[in-house]
Protein backbone atom coordinates (compact mmCIF):
# COMPACT_ATOMS: atom_id res chain seq x y z
CA UNK A 1 0.00 0.00 0.00
CA UNK A 2 2.54 2.33 0.91
CA UNK A 3 4.86 1.72 -2.01
CA UNK A 4 2.15 1.59 -4.37
CA UNK A 5 1.05 5.43 -2.87
CA UNK A 6 4.93 5.88 -3.30
CA UNK A 7 5.39 4.88 -6.99
CA UNK A 8 1.92 6.91 -7.69
CA UNK A 9 3.44 10.80 -6.00
CA UNK A 10 6.87 9.64 -8.12
CA UNK A 11 5.20 9.78 -11.31
CA UNK A 12 2.43 12.95 -10.96
CA UNK A 13 3.03 15.60 -13.60
CA UNK A 14 4.83 17.94 -10.97
CA UNK A 15 7.28 15.41 -9.74
CA UNK A 16 8.22 14.46 -13.71
CA UNK A 17 8.29 18.42 -14.15
CA UNK A 18 10.93 19.23 -11.07
CA UNK A 19 13.19 16.28 -11.93
CA UNK A 20 13.68 18.32 -15.26
CA UNK A 21 14.14 21.27 -14.00
CA UNK A 22 17.07 20.16 -11.20
CA UNK A 23 19.52 19.40 -13.81
CA UNK A 24 20.98 22.28 -15.74
CA UNK A 25 19.74 21.76 -19.15
CA UNK A 26 16.19 21.54 -17.64
CA UNK A 27 16.43 25.17 -15.81
CA UNK A 28 17.95 26.61 -19.01
CA UNK A 29 15.28 25.42 -20.86
CA UNK A 30 12.67 26.68 -18.48
CA UNK A 31 14.34 29.74 -18.69
CA UNK A 32 14.18 30.49 -22.69
CA UNK A 33 10.11 29.46 -22.11
CA UNK A 34 10.00 32.22 -19.17
CA UNK A 35 12.03 34.86 -21.21
CA UNK A 36 9.50 34.45 -24.16
CA UNK A 37 6.89 34.67 -21.56
CA UNK A 38 8.80 38.20 -20.51
CA UNK A 39 9.11 39.35 -24.38
CA UNK A 40 5.06 38.71 -24.56
CA UNK A 41 4.15 40.57 -21.71
CA UNK A 42 6.38 43.61 -22.94
CA UNK A 43 8.63 43.71 -19.98
CA UNK A 44 11.28 46.14 -19.77
CA UNK A 45 14.73 45.15 -20.61
CA UNK A 46 13.63 41.02 -21.10
CA UNK A 47 16.26 40.07 -23.03
CA UNK A 48 18.51 41.16 -19.82
CA UNK A 49 16.48 39.65 -17.42
CA UNK A 50 16.68 36.51 -19.11
CA UNK A 51 20.77 36.79 -19.48
CA UNK A 52 20.77 37.46 -15.59
CA UNK A 53 18.34 34.60 -15.09
CA UNK A 54 20.78 32.17 -17.76
CA UNK A 55 23.87 32.83 -14.86
CA UNK A 56 22.15 32.21 -11.78
CA UNK A 57 20.29 28.90 -12.90
CA UNK A 58 23.45 27.55 -14.92
CA UNK A 59 25.86 28.31 -11.61
CA UNK A 60 23.48 28.86 -8.97
CA UNK A 61 26.95 28.28 -6.32
CA UNK A 62 27.56 31.17 -7.67
CA UNK A 63 24.26 33.16 -7.51
CA UNK A 64 25.33 36.03 -4.73
CA UNK A 65 27.93 37.03 -7.25
CA UNK A 66 26.29 37.43 -10.18
CA UNK A 67 23.85 39.73 -8.40
CA UNK A 68 26.19 42.46 -7.46
CA UNK A 69 27.29 43.39 -11.47
CA UNK A 70 23.57 41.97 -12.37
CA UNK A 71 22.32 45.00 -9.78
CA UNK A 72 25.12 47.38 -11.08
CA UNK A 73 23.93 47.09 -14.79
CA UNK A 74 20.56 47.56 -14.19
CA UNK A 75 21.28 50.70 -12.27
CA UNK A 76 22.70 51.86 -16.12
CA UNK A 77 19.61 49.87 -18.34
CA UNK A 78 16.95 50.83 -15.98
CA UNK A 79 17.91 53.84 -13.81
CA UNK A 80 16.27 55.74 -11.36
CA UNK A 81 16.39 58.96 -12.63
CA UNK A 82 13.38 60.81 -14.38
CA UNK A 83 14.63 62.00 -17.40
CA UNK A 84 11.40 63.55 -18.61
CA UNK A 85 12.24 66.38 -15.92
CA UNK A 86 15.63 66.35 -16.58
CA UNK A 87 14.93 67.15 -20.04
CA UNK A 88 11.96 69.54 -18.75
CA UNK A 89 14.32 71.47 -16.24
CA UNK A 90 17.52 71.29 -18.00
CA UNK A 91 17.16 74.49 -20.30
CA UNK A 92 16.50 76.65 -17.25
CA UNK A 93 20.19 75.86 -15.61
CA UNK A 94 21.98 75.84 -18.79
CA UNK A 95 22.73 72.07 -18.78
CA UNK A 96 20.41 70.76 -22.05
CA UNK A 97 23.76 68.93 -23.44
CA UNK A 98 24.83 67.50 -20.53
CA UNK A 99 22.24 65.11 -19.15
CA UNK A 100 24.32 62.19 -20.06
CA UNK A 101 26.72 62.86 -16.54
CA UNK A 102 23.65 61.85 -14.87
CA UNK A 103 25.74 58.24 -14.65
CA UNK A 104 28.49 60.07 -12.60
CA UNK A 105 25.69 60.46 -10.20
CA UNK A 106 25.10 56.57 -9.29
CA UNK A 107 28.88 55.30 -7.91
CA UNK A 108 28.65 58.90 -5.57
CA UNK A 109 25.03 57.81 -4.23
CA UNK A 110 27.03 54.47 -3.76
CA UNK A 111 29.31 56.07 -1.82
CA UNK A 112 27.24 58.10 0.21
CA UNK A 113 25.87 54.76 1.57
CA UNK A 114 28.64 53.42 2.27
CA UNK A 115 30.20 56.58 4.16
CA UNK A 116 26.66 56.43 6.29
CA UNK A 117 27.63 52.56 7.60
CA UNK A 118 30.85 53.76 8.17
CA UNK A 119 29.55 56.38 10.00
CA UNK A 120 27.40 54.27 12.23
CA UNK A 121 30.03 51.68 12.84
CA UNK A 122 32.61 54.11 14.07
CA UNK A 123 30.15 56.45 16.24
CA UNK A 124 27.97 53.28 17.78
CA UNK A 125 26.49 55.83 19.67
CA UNK A 126 25.64 59.11 17.88
CA UNK A 127 22.26 60.04 17.00
CA UNK A 128 22.82 58.41 13.42
CA UNK A 129 23.28 54.66 14.94
CA UNK A 130 20.26 55.07 16.89
CA UNK A 131 18.32 56.83 14.11
CA UNK A 132 19.78 55.24 11.20
CA UNK A 133 16.60 55.67 8.68
CA UNK A 134 16.13 58.76 10.07
CA UNK A 135 19.27 59.82 8.82
CA UNK A 136 18.77 58.70 5.27
CA UNK A 137 15.49 60.95 5.08
CA UNK A 138 17.26 63.93 6.39
CA UNK A 139 20.10 63.38 3.96
CA UNK A 140 17.87 62.79 0.76
CA UNK A 141 15.99 65.65 2.32
CA UNK A 142 19.42 67.78 2.63
CA UNK A 143 20.24 66.57 -1.26
CA UNK A 144 16.32 68.14 -2.34
CA UNK A 145 17.78 71.48 -0.70
CA UNK A 146 20.90 71.08 -2.71
CA UNK A 147 18.93 70.61 -6.01
CA UNK A 148 16.68 73.36 -5.56
CA UNK A 149 19.58 75.50 -5.03
CA UNK A 150 20.30 78.04 -8.52
CA UNK A 151 22.72 75.20 -9.95
CA UNK A 152 23.56 75.57 -13.68
CA UNK A 153 25.26 72.66 -16.11
CA UNK A 154 27.12 69.76 -15.14
CA UNK A 155 26.99 70.58 -11.08
CA UNK A 156 22.84 70.65 -11.54
CA UNK A 157 22.68 67.47 -13.75
CA UNK A 158 24.87 65.50 -10.95
CA UNK A 159 22.94 66.55 -7.92
CA UNK A 160 19.78 66.42 -9.15
CA UNK A 161 20.31 62.84 -10.56
CA UNK A 162 22.23 62.08 -6.85
CA UNK A 163 18.62 63.23 -5.45
CA UNK A 164 16.60 61.20 -7.77
CA UNK A 165 18.32 58.21 -7.78
CA UNK A 166 18.96 58.29 -3.62
CA UNK A 167 14.99 58.60 -3.41
CA UNK A 168 14.92 55.52 -5.52
CA UNK A 169 17.89 53.74 -3.19
CA UNK A 170 16.40 55.12 0.02
CA UNK A 171 14.46 52.17 1.32
CA UNK A 172 16.81 49.47 -0.07
CA UNK A 173 19.43 51.82 2.26
CA UNK A 174 17.44 51.36 4.75
CA UNK A 175 17.31 47.69 5.19
CA UNK A 176 20.88 47.22 4.39
CA UNK A 177 22.09 49.49 7.19
CA UNK A 178 19.83 48.07 9.57
CA UNK A 179 20.65 44.90 8.96
CA UNK A 180 24.41 45.89 8.58
CA UNK A 181 24.98 47.48 12.05
CA UNK A 182 27.62 44.65 13.09
CA UNK A 183 31.20 45.25 12.00
CA UNK A 184 31.34 42.77 9.18
CA UNK A 185 31.78 44.81 6.26
CA UNK A 186 32.42 42.59 4.12
CA UNK A 187 29.09 40.90 4.32
CA UNK A 188 27.62 44.10 4.29
CA UNK A 189 29.91 44.23 0.66
CA UNK A 190 28.54 41.68 -0.76
CA UNK A 191 24.61 42.63 0.26
CA UNK A 192 24.88 45.08 -1.83
CA UNK A 193 23.93 42.48 -4.23
CA UNK A 194 20.15 43.64 -2.76
CA UNK A 195 20.05 47.22 -3.68
CA UNK A 196 17.24 47.07 -6.21
CA UNK A 197 18.50 43.73 -7.68
CA UNK A 198 17.56 42.63 -11.27
CA UNK A 199 13.88 42.12 -10.17
CA UNK A 200 13.19 44.97 -8.37
CA UNK A 201 12.44 48.25 -10.42
CA UNK A 202 10.57 50.34 -7.87
CA UNK A 203 11.53 52.06 -5.17
CA UNK A 204 9.88 49.34 -2.63
CA UNK A 205 12.09 46.48 -2.24
CA UNK A 206 10.74 43.40 -3.55
CA UNK A 207 11.94 40.50 -1.21
CA UNK A 208 12.63 43.26 1.64
CA UNK A 209 16.10 42.71 2.85
CA UNK A 210 19.38 40.50 2.83
CA UNK A 211 18.25 39.13 5.75
CA UNK A 212 15.36 37.73 4.64
CA UNK A 213 16.44 36.75 0.55
CA UNK A 214 18.85 35.17 2.18
CA UNK A 215 16.41 33.14 4.17
CA UNK A 216 14.66 31.87 1.36
CA UNK A 217 17.48 31.76 -1.23
CA UNK A 218 17.61 28.18 -2.74
CA UNK A 219 20.34 26.32 -0.88
CA UNK A 220 20.13 23.36 -3.57
CA UNK A 221 18.61 21.71 -6.54
CA UNK A 222 15.55 21.05 -4.82
CA UNK A 223 15.13 23.93 -3.73
CA UNK A 224 16.01 25.70 -6.81
CA UNK A 225 14.14 23.51 -8.62
CA UNK A 226 10.68 24.28 -6.20
CA UNK A 227 11.63 28.08 -6.36
CA UNK A 228 11.63 28.22 -10.27
CA UNK A 229 8.68 25.87 -10.66
CA UNK A 230 6.37 28.78 -8.55
CA UNK A 231 7.90 31.41 -10.52
CA UNK A 232 7.18 29.78 -13.69
CA UNK A 233 3.35 29.27 -12.70
CA UNK A 234 3.32 32.88 -10.87
CA UNK A 235 4.04 34.61 -14.37
CA UNK A 236 1.65 32.64 -15.76
CA UNK A 237 -0.98 34.23 -13.13
CA UNK A 238 0.50 37.43 -14.94
CA UNK A 239 -0.12 36.52 -18.07
CA UNK A 240 -3.91 36.00 -16.64
CA UNK A 241 -4.25 39.18 -15.15
CA UNK A 242 -2.67 41.48 -18.41
CA UNK A 243 -5.17 39.80 -20.88
CA UNK A 244 -7.27 40.88 -18.76
CA UNK A 245 -6.79 44.48 -18.49
CA UNK A 246 -5.76 44.28 -22.45
CA UNK A 247 -9.03 43.50 -22.91
CA UNK A 248 -10.87 46.25 -20.56
CA UNK A 249 -8.43 48.56 -21.96
CA UNK A 250 -9.57 47.61 -25.96
CA UNK A 251 -13.27 46.55 -25.36
CA UNK A 252 -14.08 48.73 -22.02
CA UNK A 253 -11.90 52.16 -21.94
CA UNK A 254 -11.32 51.63 -26.09
CA UNK A 255 -7.37 52.33 -25.82
CA UNK A 256 -6.26 53.74 -28.75
CA UNK A 257 -4.70 51.04 -30.77
CA UNK A 258 -1.24 52.78 -30.62
CA UNK A 259 -1.39 52.69 -26.61
CA UNK A 260 0.51 50.03 -24.57
CA UNK A 261 -2.99 47.99 -23.87
CA UNK A 262 -0.91 46.11 -20.70
CA UNK A 263 -0.88 49.25 -18.25
CA UNK A 264 -3.70 50.94 -17.21
CA UNK A 265 -4.32 54.52 -19.75
CA UNK A 266 -2.61 57.26 -18.25
CA UNK A 267 -5.35 60.50 -18.54
CA UNK A 268 -2.57 62.72 -18.84
CA UNK A 269 -1.45 61.48 -21.91
CA UNK A 270 -3.96 59.04 -23.61
CA UNK A 271 -7.18 60.77 -24.98
CA UNK A 272 -10.56 57.95 -24.83
CA UNK A 273 -13.34 58.65 -27.00
CA UNK A 274 -16.13 56.86 -26.38
CA UNK A 275 -15.83 54.56 -23.36
CA UNK A 276 -18.25 52.08 -22.49
CA UNK A 277 -17.48 52.86 -19.18
CA UNK A 278 -15.44 55.93 -18.13
CA UNK A 279 -11.80 55.80 -16.38
CA UNK A 280 -12.05 57.66 -12.86
CA UNK A 281 -10.20 60.65 -14.26
CA UNK A 282 -12.17 61.39 -16.35
CA UNK A 283 -15.62 60.74 -14.46
CA UNK A 284 -14.01 62.79 -11.93
CA UNK A 285 -13.16 65.53 -14.58
CA UNK A 286 -16.84 65.74 -15.51
CA UNK A 287 -18.02 66.28 -12.69
CA UNK A 288 -15.64 69.15 -12.33
CA UNK A 289 -16.17 70.65 -15.85
CA UNK A 290 -20.16 70.51 -14.31
CA UNK A 291 -21.46 67.87 -17.07
CA UNK A 292 -21.13 64.63 -14.72
CA UNK A 293 -21.94 61.25 -15.44
CA UNK A 294 -25.25 59.69 -14.25
CA UNK A 295 -25.12 58.11 -10.98
CA UNK A 296 -24.58 54.40 -12.31
CA UNK A 297 -21.81 55.43 -14.49
CA UNK A 298 -20.02 57.23 -11.58
CA UNK A 299 -20.34 54.39 -9.62
CA UNK A 300 -19.32 51.93 -12.71
CA UNK A 301 -16.24 54.26 -12.96
CA UNK A 302 -15.05 54.01 -9.71
CA UNK A 303 -15.23 50.06 -9.02
CA UNK A 304 -14.05 49.62 -12.49
CA UNK A 305 -11.06 51.79 -11.54
CA UNK A 306 -10.82 50.20 -8.07
CA UNK A 307 -10.69 46.48 -9.69
CA UNK A 308 -8.27 47.46 -12.54
CA UNK A 309 -5.96 49.25 -9.90
CA UNK A 310 -5.95 45.90 -7.96
CA UNK A 311 -5.46 43.62 -11.49
CA UNK A 312 -2.59 46.19 -12.13
CA UNK A 313 -1.04 45.73 -8.57
CA UNK A 314 -1.40 41.81 -8.52
CA UNK A 315 -0.03 41.44 -12.23
CA UNK A 316 3.18 43.48 -11.82
CA UNK A 317 3.92 42.13 -8.25
CA UNK A 318 3.76 39.16 -9.95
CA UNK A 319 6.11 39.55 -12.74
CA UNK A 320 8.40 40.95 -10.15
CA UNK A 321 8.64 37.97 -7.68
CA UNK A 322 8.36 35.13 -10.41
CA UNK A 323 11.73 36.86 -11.32
CA UNK A 324 13.14 36.75 -7.99
CA UNK A 325 12.01 32.79 -7.44
CA UNK A 326 13.46 32.20 -11.10
CA UNK A 327 16.71 33.21 -9.69
CA UNK A 328 16.22 31.02 -6.95
CA UNK A 329 14.66 33.31 -4.21
CA UNK A 330 11.92 31.59 -3.32
CA UNK A 331 10.04 35.04 -1.82
CA UNK A 332 6.49 35.60 -0.75
CA UNK A 333 4.00 36.77 -3.33
CA UNK A 334 3.32 40.47 -3.11
CA UNK A 335 -0.63 39.99 -3.19
CA UNK A 336 -2.02 37.29 -2.14
CA UNK A 337 -6.14 36.41 -1.99
CA UNK A 338 -6.91 39.80 -0.71
CA UNK A 339 -10.43 39.46 -1.24
CA UNK A 340 -10.41 37.02 0.94
CA UNK A 341 -9.30 39.43 3.90
CA UNK A 342 -11.91 39.41 6.61
CA UNK A 343 -10.91 42.91 7.69
CA UNK A 344 -9.85 46.24 6.45
CA UNK A 345 -6.43 45.78 8.02
CA UNK A 346 -5.92 42.34 6.46
CA UNK A 347 -7.02 43.19 3.37
CA UNK A 348 -4.24 46.35 3.35
CA UNK A 349 -1.64 43.26 4.57
CA UNK A 350 -2.58 41.03 1.46
CA UNK A 351 -2.73 43.53 -0.95
CA UNK A 352 1.12 44.76 -0.98
CA UNK A 353 2.80 42.63 1.39
CA UNK A 354 6.40 44.11 0.30
CA UNK A 355 5.20 47.63 0.67
CA UNK A 356 2.94 46.84 4.07
CA UNK A 357 6.34 44.99 5.25
CA UNK A 358 8.38 48.26 4.70
CA UNK A 359 5.79 50.38 6.60
CA UNK A 360 5.85 47.91 9.94
CA UNK A 361 9.40 47.93 9.58
CA UNK A 362 11.09 51.14 9.36
CA UNK A 363 7.38 53.30 10.95
CA UNK A 364 5.39 50.53 13.15
CA UNK A 365 8.15 48.81 15.12
CA UNK A 366 9.98 52.11 16.23
CA UNK A 367 6.66 53.50 17.34
CA UNK A 368 5.65 50.78 19.02
CA UNK A 369 8.82 49.49 20.75
CA UNK A 370 9.35 53.53 22.00
CA UNK A 371 6.29 55.17 22.70
CA UNK A 372 3.29 54.52 24.89
CA UNK A 373 4.22 51.56 26.87
CA UNK A 374 1.65 51.91 29.85
CA UNK A 375 -1.27 52.22 27.01
CA UNK A 376 -1.09 48.82 24.94
CA UNK A 377 -4.22 49.46 22.54
CA UNK A 378 -3.49 53.34 22.40
CA UNK A 379 -0.05 52.14 21.37
CA UNK A 380 -0.97 50.30 19.21
CA UNK A 381 -3.56 52.31 17.38
CA UNK A 382 -0.42 55.05 17.17
CA UNK A 383 1.62 52.70 15.74
CA UNK A 384 -0.70 51.68 12.86
CA UNK A 385 -1.43 55.15 12.24
CA UNK A 386 2.29 55.89 12.16
CA UNK A 387 2.83 53.36 9.62
CA UNK A 388 -0.11 53.44 7.27
CA UNK A 389 -0.94 57.06 7.69
CA UNK A 390 2.49 59.07 7.92
CA UNK A 391 4.51 56.17 6.95
CA UNK A 392 2.45 55.79 3.63
CA UNK A 393 2.43 59.49 3.07
CA UNK A 394 6.09 60.35 3.33
CA UNK A 395 7.21 57.54 1.15
CA UNK A 396 4.79 58.88 -1.51
CA UNK A 397 5.63 62.29 -1.02
CA UNK A 398 9.50 61.34 -1.11
CA UNK A 399 8.87 59.15 -4.52
CA UNK A 400 7.01 61.59 -6.58
CA UNK A 401 9.69 64.11 -7.00
CA UNK A 402 8.36 65.46 -10.11
CA UNK A 403 5.73 67.63 -7.99
CA UNK A 404 8.40 68.57 -5.91
CA UNK A 405 11.13 69.72 -8.88
CA UNK A 406 8.08 71.18 -11.05
CA UNK A 407 6.49 73.18 -8.61
CA UNK A 408 8.57 73.55 -5.45
CA UNK A 409 8.95 71.84 -2.61
CA UNK A 410 6.13 73.63 -0.45
CA UNK A 411 3.61 73.90 -3.48
CA UNK A 412 4.41 69.88 -3.67
CA UNK A 413 3.68 69.69 -0.16
CA UNK A 414 0.42 71.49 -0.52
CA UNK A 415 -0.73 69.41 -3.62
CA UNK A 416 0.52 66.05 -1.75
CA UNK A 417 -3.17 67.19 1.22
CA UNK A 418 -5.39 64.65 -0.32
CA UNK A 419 -2.95 62.14 -0.40
CA UNK A 420 -2.55 63.05 3.34
CA UNK A 421 -6.01 62.62 4.01
CA UNK A 422 -6.52 59.12 2.34
CA UNK A 423 -3.35 58.47 4.56
CA UNK A 424 -5.16 59.48 7.84
CA UNK A 425 -8.20 57.86 7.11
CA UNK A 426 -6.44 54.59 6.21
CA UNK A 427 -4.37 54.53 9.11
CA UNK A 428 -7.15 55.15 11.38
CA UNK A 429 -9.41 52.48 9.53
CA UNK A 430 -6.56 49.96 9.87
CA UNK A 431 -5.64 50.79 13.62
CA UNK A 432 -9.53 50.07 14.07
CA UNK A 433 -10.03 47.11 12.46
CA UNK A 434 -7.04 45.89 14.36
CA UNK A 435 -8.35 46.86 17.47
CA UNK A 436 -11.84 45.34 16.90
CA UNK A 437 -9.84 42.05 15.75
CA UNK A 438 -8.65 41.85 18.91
CA UNK A 439 -11.42 42.59 20.84
CA UNK A 440 -13.10 39.52 19.28
CA UNK A 441 -10.12 37.64 19.82
CA UNK A 442 -9.30 37.00 16.61
CA UNK A 443 -12.65 35.36 15.33
CA UNK A 444 -13.33 35.52 11.74
CA UNK A 445 -16.49 36.09 10.51
CA UNK A 446 -18.57 33.18 8.62
CA UNK A 447 -21.75 32.79 6.69
CA UNK A 448 -23.99 35.95 6.32
CA UNK A 449 -21.38 37.75 8.45
CA UNK A 450 -18.95 37.00 6.51
CA UNK A 451 -20.34 38.64 3.37
CA UNK A 452 -21.08 41.51 5.14
CA UNK A 453 -17.78 42.07 6.23
CA UNK A 454 -16.77 41.97 2.33
CA UNK A 455 -18.81 44.43 1.79
CA UNK A 456 -18.12 46.56 4.37
CA UNK A 457 -13.95 46.34 3.21
CA UNK A 458 -15.13 47.00 -0.56
CA UNK A 459 -17.13 49.95 0.23
CA UNK A 460 -14.77 51.30 2.33
CA UNK A 461 -11.65 50.63 -0.27
CA UNK A 462 -13.50 51.50 -3.00
CA UNK A 463 -14.54 55.08 -1.79
CA UNK A 464 -10.99 55.78 -0.36
CA UNK A 465 -9.74 54.72 -3.65
CA UNK A 466 -11.36 58.54 -4.87
CA UNK A 467 -8.44 60.22 -2.80
CA UNK A 468 -5.39 57.94 -3.91
CA UNK A 469 -3.55 59.79 -6.36
CA UNK A 470 -2.93 63.42 -6.67
CA UNK A 471 -2.01 65.33 -9.06
CA UNK A 472 -2.07 68.34 -10.77
CA UNK A 473 -5.37 68.79 -12.41
CA UNK A 474 -7.35 67.91 -9.30
CA UNK A 475 -7.48 68.87 -5.39
CA UNK A 476 -9.40 67.72 -2.20
CA UNK A 477 -12.31 69.56 -2.88
CA UNK A 478 -12.83 67.64 -6.37
CA UNK A 479 -12.17 64.37 -4.75
CA UNK A 480 -14.60 65.20 -1.88
CA UNK A 481 -17.21 66.47 -4.17
CA UNK A 482 -16.91 62.95 -6.31
CA UNK A 483 -17.58 61.52 -3.05
CA UNK A 484 -20.72 63.02 -2.08
CA UNK A 485 -22.23 62.86 -5.53
CA UNK A 486 -22.12 58.96 -4.97
CA UNK A 487 -24.84 59.12 -3.07
CA UNK A 488 -26.69 62.09 -4.75
CA UNK A 489 -28.62 61.33 -7.96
Amino acid sequence: MTIAVAERIEVTPRAKALAIIRTRAGRLALVVVFTGLMAGLQMSHWWAIGICLALTSAFPQHRRAILLPAAAAFALLMPAVDFTVLSELAPQHAASSLLRMWSIALPIVWAIAFAYLWIIHRFPKSIVARRPVTGLIAILLLLMAASAAPLKGAAWVIVTSMTMLFAQYLWFFAYWVTENLSRDKSKAIVRTGFWRPFWGFTAVPYGKGANYLERVEAKNDDDLATSQMKGFKLLIWAIVLTSMIVLVNKFVYRVPPATSLTRLPDPGLVVLSNPVIPTYPMSLEAMQAGTPYSLPMRWAALLLYFVMRVAGLTAWGAKVIAIARMAGFNAFRNTYRPFEAPTIAEFYNRIYYYFKELLVAFFFYPTYLRYLKKWPRVRLFIATLAAAGFGNWLFHFLRDQDLIYRHGFWNALWMYRSYAVYALILGSAIGISQLRTIANKQKHPRGVAKLRAFAVIMFFYILISTFEEPNTRHGLGDYLNYCIALFVP
